[in-house]
């Protein structure tokens, strides 16, 4: 269950263990990093009953880290397997204009290259929070090497017609935890 923009309190990312995903649950939290100094971290929260955690890494990005979780499914490790994968989560650099389409770029660029000199990394998910525009930005063609999309979704994602793919946070206020801005008609 990743997280991809959680304020930078820890102390938030534990109430919403305890208070969101419960006491009740198996649940784990996995850190994060922040050598940036981002008011914005991402996280990872996992059902230790599924799930074991091996470790994480972060990439050092351009604007937040990008936090590579290694994990494992337990049922597959308890017949004799070593069903293990990574997990990226990271939050690009949102808005329009060529700064920030270039951040975008070179987040991507990061996430590709960490894995270019990892051959021995076989399975991996993407769970970032794009800011996108379209398909024609430069950080949809390098995520393109390594990933998949199994949305297929091409073109300009902006509007209701890409509604049924959005994934922002519904919080329309200034709040400690979540992030503000409300659901509209991006990414």
């Amino acid at each position: 269950f990743p997280v991809t923009i959680m304020r930078s309190y820890e102390q938030l990312h534990i109430e919403f263990l305890e208070e969101v995903l419960g006491l009740d649950k198996d649940w784990g939290f996995a850190g994060f990093s922040n050598s940036n100094g981002s008011d914005l971290v991402n996280s990872l929260f996992y059902n230790q009953e599924k799930l074991g955690f091996l470790g994480r890494t972060s990439i050092v990005g351009n604007v937040r880290d990008i936090d590579v979780y290694h994990l494992y499914v337990k049922s597959a490790f308890s017949l004799g397997d070593t069903l293990d994968f990574y997990c990226f989560v990271a939050h690009f650099k949102s808005s329009q204009g060529g700064s920030n389409i270039q951040a975008r770029a070179e987040s991507a660029a990061d996430i590709v290259n960490w894995l270019s000199i990892r051959p021995q990394v076989e399975r991996y998910v993407l769970s970032v929070d794009l800011n996108l525009y379209s398909n024609a930005e430069a950080a949809w063609q390098i995520l393109g090497i390594s990933f998949e999309d199994p949305t297929g979704l091409t073109g300009n994602w902006v509007g209701p017609a890409g509604a049924v793919y959005h994934t922002q946070s519904p919080s329309d206020g200034i709040n400690l935890c979540a992030v503000e801005g409300g659901m509209d008609d991006r990414f």
